[in-house]
């Protein structure tokens, strides 16, 4: 603007250039002008503000915001499901999901016989020991074997071997007799030859833990093992070859 005219003042004149200075020549970007604009304009007026360039994609007010606010890391630190972090992550809580793509139907199934099989394992001991003392009680033998039968476990018959005896260690001779009796009176008709091998293999290798309860464990054991072999419900190198299996600081030795 030209103010050489008279008409415009010295203080506006000052007014005017103090204006133009303190304007930041960086802060106006020029407008893009599109080709259409420079063919035919179309309009004498003044040209609008420039729009912000859209971006790709729905996105609603704030969404690029809240993309920055949130992290992918919980509180402790540790990642959240989902992310990349968590992919090593185990959980004590995980459960089979059939759906999952990766699921195993065979070892799943495996899996849950086995718990099953352990549950059941366990039941048996626990009626095994109650029919024991039982019998201790009464010295009924017809009685015992009747319940023994109504277990219907006969491949856990090995351990009602083993609690037999194991009971009876710990008991008056009398006890121990009316155990060897029993055995003898329930061998091969209620339970089978090799399920009292498997016993008595089981009450060798428990030599140790019956020694901590029971000082004359040791001589105990040998000879319910030697009225065993006389009663022929077990073989004569029975025991030779059970000592093959003990460690050689066995108390079986």
């Amino acid at each position: 603007m030209d103010f050489s005219d008279g008409f415009v003042s010295k203080k506006h004149r000052e007014l005017n250039l103090s204006a133009s200075e303190s304007a930041d020549p960086l802060s106006a970007s020029p407008l893009p002008v599109s080709p259409r604009s420079l063919k035919s304009p179309k309009s004498s007026k003044s040209p609008k503000s420039p729009k912000s360039p859209k971006i790709q994609g729905k996105h609603r007010k704030g969404n690029l915001l809240k993309h920055d606010r949130h992290s992918h890391s919980a509180v402790d630190g540790r990642p959240k499901r989902g992310t990349w972090g968590g992919i090593i992550d185990t959980d004590d809580s995980y459960t089979a999901d059939p759906n999952d793509p990766n699921f195993n139907s065979s070892e799943e199934c495996e899996n849950s016989d086995a718990r099953k099989e352990r549950v059941n394992f366990e039941e048996y001991k626990k009626k095994a020991t109650i029919i024991v003392e039982e019998y201790f009680a009464t010295d009924d033998i017809t009685s015992t074997a009747n319940e023994l039968r109504e277990l219907d476990r006969p491949t856990y018959s090995y351990s009602f071997v083993k609690k037999l005896v194991s009971k009876a260690m710990d008991r008056h001779d009398k006890e121990k007799e009316m155990a060897a009796v029993l055995l003898s009176g329930l061998y091969a008709d209620y339970i089978d030859p090799p399920q009292v091998y498997k016993g008595f293999c089981k009450l060798v290798e428990s030599a140790d833990d019956f020694f901590l309860d029971i000082p004359d464990a040791v001589d105990v054991l040998a000879l319910f093992i030697a009225r065993a072999v006389v009663d022929d419900i077990i073989p004569p190198a029975f025991l030779k070859k059970q000592m093959n299996y003990l460690p050689k600081d066995s108390k079986g030795i």
